[in-house]
Order: structure tokens, then C-alpha cells, then sequence
């Protein structure tokens, strides 16, 4: 730029020069000319091209090349030789006054378009140049008609003639046009790239995800992204030129953010903008909101922009906030959780909660902490242990709870349902473990085993165990050379007993008479006791000779006398056996048929043993005279029922009755129900015998009630074969219409050999027996295969607690709790309950002050006629239960 401005001088002074005049030039002043025009254009493009420039320093810089471009024009004039130069004041004052307004104004027009390169821009630049150059033109030739030149020296002349102007003339322009030549080359490249990295720059701002917001060293927005505009609410021409501290913050903000704004842009280490900072920012409709701003200074010397980075942390807070509440959440619900939870790594206890500790029987949960798991653990159930602590931390989640057992500091031993999961604990993966304490509710799943399968008053296997034991025995042996004997043991004169000398006598007997068959007994052999005074035992691989002498030990041992509270007790046994494989190769078989042998024993006059022989059953059984004489007895009508109240602990009235079947045979006399139901049942007589009962019931019910009876409910015992039936709640619903009885007067007792049928089944059969208003209840219970399942799924309302834990509860610990148990899972499973069989004051105080809400039994009311329980229901509806009996 410098040489094209000294060209410019050089060739127009040339062309001034008079047309008979011949100069020469001076080349000392030639080359000063040259070297001031480069120094001072070098010295005015640097100032123009700086980052940030104040007006009256380009104003200056334009003052200094102005005089510098007159003092290079003097300097050319002066060094033309021989010539003696006048000057015109005027004239060479308005040139100079022109020439240096013309390089202020060049300076401030360059330092406008340098990095404006759009075509608007493009056409004004052009239009600039040429009114520039015009003007120079113009005031170069002001500037030069203020100056007259005048031959002196011809010797000078001479010698400058022998140098022509023309090509002197000519070597300058191509020198000069070379140099323009470039100059505009590298600024057309130098445009072509400032418009790639503004398209650059705009594609950044626009595609950017965060507010970007440009400022100047003063803090003056001189950009602002679409995402800035949609995040404050500004469009970018209302924000640009404003200052961001102003137009982006709260008023009481403003000052301060103003002040680190320009602190930042001169020392940024000293500023809060020297990192990411989170404040609150200001849209334009007033709002304030969560931010994120993070200030980048871009140039490294000297006055700077700065390019704020912003982003609207609104969802970030609202989802850390929902995450401390959550965790927050978690941190309570683990500390107060009624569930023990350890948290612990490689086997080291991390931490515990409360009940935890209090499982554990720490008084603090920091005596745990530290503490290997292990040492809690029984010795059998460490390899638990392990599986837990060496399972791959994916698999943890798909291991099921784990029953294992403990002990507390204390040394008690638990049990516990542990369950296992990876979590995060203070950034660490670390296994979280959740326990419960099942001590109690394993120690009742016992009691409900052994009330399943064992004999509360004797401890021995009962018929449910004994048939499960027996079968797998010979479902093992079955194909083998194998023999078995099967002892049915009936015990002589003991109803007698029982009778005159009260129950605990009898129950007494029975104990010393299960622990005297026990000592006959091998170790393999299987004994149980099925009903009052009858047992079965399993001889495995015994033979006839063997079995024979087991009986006779048996018939030894019971004839020394049992001492039962001061009385010596004589019983003997009655004693069938029979024979596997010979009289029979299934359990039932070879039941039947012992008993069968048993029968025989009794009419040969008992305190004996008999073997099971082919024509013995359709030759001696009574069992067969009862089967044939039952069917002429349904005939006949001779099936009638005696009525049980049973009375409301709380009022002292009567809740219902139970009708109880009597078989009042023309050829037997009165024969027990423990005799005919199990033959009625085994010979399918007890469906229509259970209907009829069941008419027979509803019609008696709808008689007290049309009498003017306290409307009181009828339960009926449905058996098995009964439950069965297809059409048995068509059959119900026919005898309630037909008999007039709303269903709500009608109770059904099922046993739980029933309700441990299909339990899918059942429970709809009892929906719909439900549906006719009819109330159900487990008979019995305790004394078969008692499954919390069944009462959980099965449409129930009253529980009746079996007469057998009733006998001896407040003697017996076992019955008590037995009892205590059944009252309260009842209640938790919102079921009345009804006791059967209280015949002491004591039973009955005890239930009523454990929450039994029925009773029955002989203390209150024996079963009778129905006319006279019409008297009872009559009398002692509103009296207390006491009064009653």
C-alpha cells in the first residue's frame, strides 16, 4: 500500500512536469519518499486492523498518514533536478487540509467493511474505492497546481534528457500495478475466508444446543444465538448492542455481574466467570430461572469479545431436586423400614438399620458395623452365605429369597428370609440385603405341620402321615421280593373308661399306651393313631412269623396295669394283621382288610390277635351287616337329627344350632355316628343320606321361625362325596325354596378333606354356595391337612376349633398355644370362631378372654330333640351363656 501511494506521487508528478522542460531526480529523496510512505501505511493498516479500536485513534492514525502523504509529495517535488520550485500557500494548504481528511476517512471506512463481506457490503466497498480514488485524483492535482516549477542548470538538463520520463514513468506504473496486482489477490482470499468462517461462525451459533451470547470488553452483546433468543425471550436485533449484565439478569444482580463482567475481560482468574457458575437469569416477560453460564474469553492480548455460554438448568434442578427426594425417600424408607437391611461388600457389614440391629440383638446399629456377615450364620447354612457373596452381582436379582438361620449377639438362633440386590452406596457397587424375621412364622408353619400330620394328645403320626409314609414305603418296595404286615390295634373296654372315669383319664391312658406300642417297636417301623382308641402300625419288611411275635409283645406289654392319677388301669388290645403282599399290595387294602382281622379278634373274645383271611370279611364283619342295613334304613326314615346349640360369647344368646345325625336302627339299636358316617361314606350311601339331613334341617329351621323363633342360623355337615357332586348347589338352592329357609339361616360345614381337594375348584364351588347368602365354615379344624393357602383363597366365615385341643387346653401347654394361634389367624383373616367341645368353666373363661367369638359343647347344652331345644331358644335367648346349660 505504501509503494502504490508513493507511485500514485511519482507517476502524477511526472505527468505535472511542463512538457519543454527536461528534470532529473534526486535519489536520496526518492528513496527517503519511498521509505516513509511503507513505514507510515504499515504504521496505518496496523491500527486499523486491531481488534478493538477507538475512534480518535483512527483518526490519528489517519492524521499521521495524511501528513506523511503530503510530506511524501513534497518530498517528490523537491527531488526533481535542476528546477527552482514556488510554492502556493493556498493551494498547498487546501490539498494538504484534503489529503489528510481523506486518510481519516479512508481509516474509519476501512475499519467498518474489514470483516463485513456481503454482497450489500461488497458494492458499497467498490463504490467507496472509486469515489476515494476520484477524490485522491482530485486532490492530488489540487495539490500539485499549488506548486510552479522553472529550469536552471541545462548541464543537469542535459544529463536527465539521456533518462526519459516516459520509462521511468512506465517501470513505476508496472511496478505499481505488480503491487496492486497482489494486494488485491490476497484480499480477495482474505474476504473468501472471512466469509467461510462467518458461514462457519453462523452455522456454530445457529446449530449450538446452548445459548451463546457475544459481548465486547464492555460487556455489550454483539451476538445472540436462536437458542439465547428462545431461552430469554429476546429477539436477537432487541438484544444486540445492550449490555448482557442488564438485559440478562435480575436488577439486584446486574451491578455485580457488571463489574466481574469487565474484571473477568481484563484478569479472568480473578473474576467468578473464571468458571462454569450457576446463577439465576431474567427473561424478558420478568420470569426468573435456573442458569448455567460459562464466560470464554477469545483473543489472548489486549481488548477482547467474550462468548458467554448459557444454558437453562431448569429441568437438570427439578430432576436433582426429584433425585434428593428421592433418595431421600430411600435413605427414610431403609432406616425405618420394619424389615432388617444390611448393606455390606466383600462380606463386611457396611451398614445396618434399626431392625436390623434389632434382629440381630445389637442395642446399636454401629455394633455391627464392621463386623464380617458371617460370624452371624450357623455353621450348616454359610455355604447361603457364600452364594450370596460370590454370586456374579447381575445374577443377585434372579436368586430367590433364601431361608438361613442366625444367631443374635445374644446367641439365640433365628431364622430369617433374606433377599439380595446390587446397589449404589457412596459410589461403590455394594450388596444390599433385606430380611425378615420367619422364626415365628416358621414355628407356626411346624404347628400347622405336625397339627397336619401328627396326633396332638399322643405325639404320633396321625391316618394322614401314616397313609403318606406307608405308601412311599410300598411304592419303594413295589416289583421287589418284599414282605410287609399292617397291625390294626383297637383298644378294649376303653370307652368305658373314658365314660365313667372323665376324659383326662382316658387321654392319659391313650399317652401311656402310645409310649408302651412304641417300645414293641423297631426303629423303621411306622405307628400312628387314627381316631379314639385305634392305631395303625406298619411292620416293613417283616414276615408273618415277625409280626406275630411284634403282637404278642404288645398284648404282653398292655396287660401290666397303667398307672392315669392314682388309678391302676387294665387295657387290652385288640389286634388284625395283615399281610403284604398276600392280602393286599396298597395301603387302603391292607387297612381294610386289618381291620377286618381286627373285628374277628373282638368276637373271639378280644386281648388277641387274628390274621386277615379271605372269607373273613363277608363272613364276620359287622362292617357288612351295617353297610346292608344302611340302605334299608334311608328307606325306612330311620335317620334322625338331635340339635347342639351354640352360643355368642359376647351376648350370651344363641347363635345357632348344629344338626347332628342319629341312626336309630330297627335291627342295631342306637349305632354311633363314628360307626355308620365312615361306612356311609366309603359305600357313597352318605350322598343321599346327606340330603336328606340337609331337608330334614332346613325344614326344622323354617318351622322354629314361622313359630315366632328367634330367627337363628342351621349349620349341616356337608361330606366329601356330598361336596363332590355336580349338582349340588342346584340341589341347596331346590331345598331352600322348597323348604321356605332364607339362605342366610343356613350354614354349610365342610372338613378339610375337602377344602384339600383342587383348591381352584373348591373355591368356586363355595362362591357359588356363597351366592345363595348361605354362611361356611371349616369343621374340625386343626385335625386335618390345615394349609393357610385354602383359608386365604376360600370364600369362609367361621373357623370351628376341633374338640380335641379343646379337651385339655388349660392343662396342656401345647393345646394352649395351639389354640391361641388358631383364634389369631382367624382374626387376621377376619373368620369367627367357634370351639367345640368346652365342657369345663375353665375352657370356656379362656376362650372368651382370647377372643373365641362361638362356643359349644356339653357344659352349655348337650344335642337334643328339637322340641326341646324349641324350649332352649324360647328361654335363654337374651340370658348369659352360663345360664344356658
Amino acid at each position: 500500500m505504501g509503494l502504490s501511494i508513493w507511485a500514485l506521487q511519482f507517476i502524477g508528478t511526472l505527468v505535472y512536469r511542463p512538457a519543454h522542460m527536461t528534470v532529473a531526480y534526486n535519489m536520496p529523496l526518492v528513496l527517503l519518499s519511498v521509505v516513509i510512505a511503507v513505514i507510515v501505511m504499515i504504521g496505518a493498516i496496523w491500527t486499523g486492523s486491531r481488534a478493538h479500536v477507538k475512534p480518535f485513534q483512527l483518526l490519528g492514525s489517519g492524521l499521521v498518514a495524511g501528513v506523511a502523504v503530503c510530506g511524501i509529495h513534497i518530498i517528490g517535488i523537491e527531488a526533481m533536478q535542476p528546477v527552482q520550485l514556488q510554492y502556493n500557500p493556498l493551494l498547498i494548504t487546501l490539498g494538504s487540509s484534503l489529503t489528510i481528511g481523506l486518510c481519516m476517512a479512508i481509516q474509519l471506512l476501512a475499519y467498518r467493511f474489514r470483516t463485513r463481506v456481503t454482497a450489500l457490503y461488497k458494492v458499497l466497498k467498490l463504490g467507496t474505492c472509486i469515489i476515494v480514488g476520484g477524490l485522491v485524483v482530485a486532490i492530488h492535482y489540487v495539490f500539485t497546481s499549488g506548486i510552479r516549477v522553472r529550469q536552471t542548470d541545462m548541464q543537469q538538463v542535459a544529463q536527465a534528457a539521456e533518462h526519459p520520463s516516459f520509462w521511468v514513468a512506465i517501470g513505476v506504473a508496472g511496478w505499481s500495478v505488480l503491487v496492486l496486482g497482489i494486494m488485491m489477490i490476497c484480499a480477495y482470499v482474505s474476504d473468501q475466508r472471512a466469509v467461510e468462517q462467518d458461514a462457519l461462525n453462523g452455522s456454530l451459533l445457529e446449530s449450538a444446543s446452548d445459548g451463546i451470547v457475544m459481548i465486547d470488553s464492555k460487556g455489550v452483546i454483539i451476538e445472540f444465538n436462536p437458542v439465547a433468543a428462545q431461552t430469554f425471550g429476546y429477539r436477537r436485533h432487541e438484544a444486540i448492542g445492550r449490555r448482557m449484565s442488564e438485559l440478562l439478569f435480575s436488577s439486584g444482580l446486574c451491578g455485580d455481574y457488571a463489574e466481574e463482567i469487565e474484571r473477568f475481560m481484563k484478569q479472568p482468574s480473578e473474576s467468578v466467570f473464571d468458571s462454569r457458575l450457576e446463577t439465576t437469569g431474567m427473561r424478558a416477560d420478568g420470569t426468573f430461572f435456573p442458569m448455567e453460564i460459562t464466560v470464554t474469553r477469545i483473543g489472548k492480548t489486549g481488548p477482547s469479545v467474550a462468548a458467554a455460554f448459557i444454558r437453562d438448568i431448569t429441568e437438570r434442578k427439578r430432576v436433582d431436586a426429584a433425585l434428593r427426594e428421592s433418595e431421600e425417600r430411600y435413605r427414610k424408607l431403609i432406616h425405618y423400614s420394619p424389615d432388617p437391611i444390611l448393606v455390606h461388600l466383600n462380606g463386611i457389614i457396611l451398614f445396618v438399620n434399626n431392625a436390623a440391629a434389632q434382629t440381630l440383638g445389637a442395642g446399636d446399629p454401629e455394633e455391627l458395623t464392621g463386623r464380617f456377615l458371617i460370624e452371624f450364620m450357623h455353621p450348616e447354612d454359610r455355604e447361603f452365605a457364600d452364594m450370596i457373596l460370590h454370586s456374579a452381582t447381575h445374577r443377585l436379582a434372579e436368586l430367590d429369597p433364601l431361608e438361613i438361620r442366625c444367631y443374635k449377639m445374644t446367641g439365640e438362633l433365628i431364622d430369617l428370609e433374606v433377599k439380595s440386590i446390587l446397589v449404589k452406596w457412596n459410589g461403590k457397587g455394594v450388596v444390599q440385603t433385606i430380611a425378615r424375621d420367619v422364626t415365628v412364622k416358621k414355628q407356626a408353619a411346624e404347628m400347622m405341620r405336625r397339627m397336619a400330620y401328627y396326633d396332638q394328645l399322643t405325639g404320633l403320626a396321625n391316618r394322614n402321615l401314616f397313609l403318606e409314609q406307608a405308601s412311599a414305603h410300598l411304592a419303594k418296595v413295589k416289583g421287589k421280593i418284599h414282605h410287609a404286615a399292617v397291625l390294626f390295634i383297637d383298644l378294649d373296654r376303653f370307652k368305658m373308661i373314658n365314660d365313667t372315669l372323665g376324659h383326662h383319664i382316658g387321654d392319659g391312658l391313650l399317652r401311656e399306651f402310645s409310649w408302651m406300642l412304641q417300645t414293641c417297636l423297631r426303629k423303621e417301623d411306622i405307628v400312628s393313631r387314627i381316631a379314639g382308641d385305634e392305631f395303625l402300625v406298619m411292620l416293613p419288611d417283616t414276615t408273618k412269623e415277625e409280626a406275630e411275635q411284634i403282637a404278642k409283645s404288645m398284648i404282653l406289654q398292655a396287660s401290666s396295669p397303667f398307672l392315669i392319677d392314682g388309678h391302676n388301669l387294665i387295657v387290652t388290645p385288640s389286634i388284625g394283621v395283615a399281610l403284604y403282599p398276600e392280602d393286599g399290595e396298597d395301603v387302603d387294602r391292607l387297612m381294610k382288610n386289618a381291620d377286618a382281622a381286627m373285628y374277628r379278634t373282638k368276637e373271639l373274645g378280644k386281648n388277641s390277635y387274628s390274621f386277615y383271611e379271605p372269607n373273613l370279611r363277608t363272613a364276620t364283619s359287622r362292617e357288612m351287616q351295617l353297610e346292608q342295613s344302611l340302605h334299608r334304613a334311608l328307606e325306612q326314615d330311620e335317620f334322625i337329627l338331635h340339635y347342639q346349640p351354640r352360643f355368642d360369647l359376647k351376648t350370651g344368646a344363641i347363635a345357632g344350632v348344629e344338626a347332628l345325625i342319629r341312626w336309630d336302627s330297627a335291627e342295631h339299636g342306637l349305632v354311633s355316628p363314628q360307626e355308620f358316617i365312615p361306612l356311609a361314606e366309603e359305600t357313597g350311601m352318605i350322598v343321599p343320606i346327606g340330603e336328606r339331613i340337609l331337608r330334614k334341617a332346613c325344614e326344622q329351621a323354617k318351622r322354629w321361625i314361622d313359630a315366632g323363633k328367634p330367627p337363628i342360623r342351621m349349620a349341616v355337615n356337608l361330606s366329601l362325596l356330598q361336596f363332590k357332586q355336580v349338582h349340588l348347589v342346584e340341589q341347596i338352592a331346590s331345598i331352600l325354596e322348597e323348604t321356605g329357609l332364607p339362605g342366610r339361616y343356613l350354614e354349610l360345614e365342610i372338613t378339610e378333606s375337602v377344602a384339600s381337594q383342587n383348591e381352584k375348584a373348591v373355591a368356586e364351588r363355595l362362591r357359588e354356595i356363597k351366592e345363595l347368602g348361605i354362611t361356611v365354615s371349616i369343621d374340625d379344624f386343626g385335625t386335618g391337612y390345615s394349609s393357610l393357602s385354602y383359608l386365604r383363597q376360600y370364600p369362609l366365615d367361621v373357623l370351628k376349633i376341633d374338640r380335641s385341643f379343646i379337651r385339655n387346653l388349660v392343662q396342656s401347654p401345647d393345646d394352649t398355644a395351639i389354640v391361641k394361634a388358631i383364634i389369631a389367624m382367624a382374626h387376621s383373616l377376619h373368620l369367627s370362631v367357634c370351639a367345640e367341645g368346652v365342657e369345663t368353666e375353665e375352657q370356656l373363661v379362656f376362650l372368651r378372654d382370647h377372643g373365641c367369638g362361638e362356643v359349644q359343647g356339653f357344659l352349655l347344652a348337650k344335642p337334643k330333640p328339637a322340641e326341646e331345644v324349641e324350649h332352649i331358644l324360647a328361654r335363654t335367648i337374651t340370658y348369659p351363656v352360663h345360664a344356658a346349660s
